[in-house]
């Protein structure tokens, strides 16, 4: 029973990484085209190793929480940032994993597999209450590819 309770857990978990992509959880996923280092500190600062991606790429973040609270990431244009952050509101600020976003608690990384549709500019933030609102948003531009 627990062998089979591990295993549901372990496919769940597979499936929602390929969930944050959009992507069906399948032999055709093509593997991710570079990895980014992100991390989130307590000064309520995202530091992100690139902020320039392609449209089409596919990214491996892999989000480092440096700091003595929890943080996220969260991607998206400040049309998604506002709806993640009233999304978030509600839920009275508990911290999820979604596609597009990743809650990261302290001293953990965690990774975010995430694909550019579109050229344009993106945000990264943090919508633990009164991060995003503190500054802890970073700006990628997405050019075409």
């Amino acid at each position: 029973m627990v062998s089979q309770l591990r295993l549901a857990i372990v496919g769940v978990a597979a499936f929602a990484l390929a969930a944050c992509t959009g992507s069906p959880p399948d032999e055709s996923h093509a593997p991710a085209d570079r990895a980014v280092q992100a991390t989130l500190n307590d000064d309520m600062s995202i530091e992100l190793s690139e902020t320039e991606f392609a449209a089409g790429e596919t990214v491996v973040f892999e989000v480092s929480n440096a700091g003595s609270v929890a943080h996220e990431l969260y991607l998206g244009d400040e049309a998604a940032q506002a709806a993640h952050a009233e999304e978030t509101a509600e839920m009275d600020g508990m911290g999820h994993d979604e596609p597009g976003g990743v809650s990261v608690e302290p001293g953990a990384t965690k990774t975010l597999e995430y694909t550019f549709s579109e050229p344009g500019e993106m945000l990264a933030g943090c919508h633990e209450p009164g991060h995003y609102e503190a500054g802890m948003v970073a700006s990628l531009t997405v050019v075409d590819e």
